[in-house]
């Protein structure tokens, strides 16, 4: 009978493992000591660790620097490939130059990490990692791929002043605390696409690439405008959050800049749509655009209509001058009245032509001038020339007015 009893303990041993995978449990995972992990890096040997835990820091301080090498900066000469696994302290590689490959790929770190100005001549991969506390990158070079996908950073994240040489890979990522991307250089493409930020500070930094921050959210996003317009990854959605990022800073050109390269790309957008599909609607919606983006830049460009307007007076200030003084080149010669030339100064051709343009507007800033009393007999478009002008001063006011409502609202 006791036999029987002993041949069942196999069997329930299986069933327990089974039901714990089943259910999702977690086996208990191999723990390794944070200086085994050091004296590997001390001898030069790989670091391989899959599904472990790591107890205690793995502070480079802790060991000999000389035991490393003779350098100023300690060069770490093992790849270094942590995935899967929790570290139980913090993590101190600052000053460090890395020869190999670098990963904590789906770690998680309870723990401070420090790599101030350290370099890694090879790929970095912190991609689905959990950092629970301050996370120190800063004045750091990465020479090659560096990725940061899917990373939780539970404290500050820190990476000011450093160099990206390769794509910058950050999708994705949650930065729970403050952002610090300040004076950072991405010399390729910069990923910040679907990531999730308190507060982001990209103020001084350089993209030489594309920057995407397509679906990316923030509470506050501290970057100039002028930085980020040639290499920003433009989408509607993007762009939206970005102009609403900058009024509720309180900074409406980079809003008015952001908004009018914004139309820019629309307009390019629907005419290369038009391009491709030689669809009439298409054609329409980039005509509208060019139109309104040449005339007053979307609302966002005030002196483009006041110079319009200042060109069109002009124009007419010289025509009803030449109208209004030499009236037979403006009525048939067969007219009874070809003779006739009343005389008006330039000022006065001027102040008709200004009172006639601002009697367009919907506002009704001036009543309009009388239409000038030309012969019987003048050609027809000679007085047309009158509501021409006028429906020309009632779009650019309009335009003008339009940017004056924006800064009252914007002000209030």
């Amino acid at each position: 009978m006791g036999g029987d009893q002993t041949n069942l303990f196999p069997g329930l041993l299986l069933v327990v493992l089974l039901t714990s995978i089943a259910y999702g449990y977690d086996l208990p995972a191999n723990e390794v000591s944070s200086n085994k992990v050091l004296e590997q890096i001390r001898k030069g040997l790989p670091v391989e660790y899959d599904h472990y835990t790591i107890n205690g820091n793995l502070d480079l301080n802790e060991l000999n620097s000389s035991s490393i090498n003779n350098s100023l900066k300690p060069v770490i000469a093992s790849p270094i490939i942590i995935t899967e696994s929790t570290i139980n302290g913090l993590i101190d590689f600052s000053g460090a130059v890395f020869q190999e490959a670098v990963a904590f790929r789906k770690t998680k770190v309870n723990g401070e990490l420090n790599f101030h100005a350290s370099a890694f001549n090879k790929s970095v991969d912190f991609s689905g990692s959990k950092l629970g506390d301050d996370s120190e990158f800063t004045e750091l070079i990465f020479r090659n791929r560096s990725s940061f996908d899917e990373v939780e950073f539970g404290g500050d994240a820190k990476f000011s002043s450093s160099v990206f040489n390769e794509n910058a890979q950050f999708s994705q990522s949650k930065f729970k605390e403050t952002a610090d991307f300040e004076k950072a250089i991405f010399y390729k493409n910069a990923h910040f696409d679907k990531c999730q930020f308190s507060e982001a500070y990209f103020e001084g930094a350089s993209f030489m690439e594309h920057l995407d921050l397509n679906k990316t959210t923030y509470n506050k996003f501290y970057v100039n405008w002028n930085d980020i317009s040639n290499n920003l990854n433009y989408s509607d959605l993007a762009i939206t959050l970005l102009i609403e990022n900058f009024r509720k800073m309180g900074l409406a050109r980079d809003a008015n800049e952001c908004y009018y390269n914004y139309r820019k790309w629309r307009f390019h957008r629907e005419y290369l749509s038009y391009m491709q599909t030689h669809n009439p609607s298409d054609l329409l919606a980039a005509e509208v655009d060019g139109a309104v983006l040449f005339i007053s830049g979307w609302g966002t460009k005030p002196f483009f209509p006041i110079i319009w307007s200042i060109i069109v007076i002009s124009i007419f200030t010289i025509m009803w001058h030449n109208i209004l003084n030499k009236p037979d080149d403006f009525i048939d010669e067969y007219s009874l009245h070809y003779n006739k030339k009343p005389k008006f100064s330039i000022l006065d051709s001027f102040r008709f032509s200004f009172y006639l343009f601002l009697s367009g507007s919907t506002i009704n800033i001036l009543k309009p001038p009388p239409p000038p009393d030309l012969p019987s007999g003048s050609k027809e478009h000679a007085k047309s020339w009158y509501d021409y002008e006028r429906a020309l001063g009632g779009i650019f006011t309009f335009f003008i007015s339009i940017y004056l409502a924006k800064i009252i609202s914007f002000i209030s």
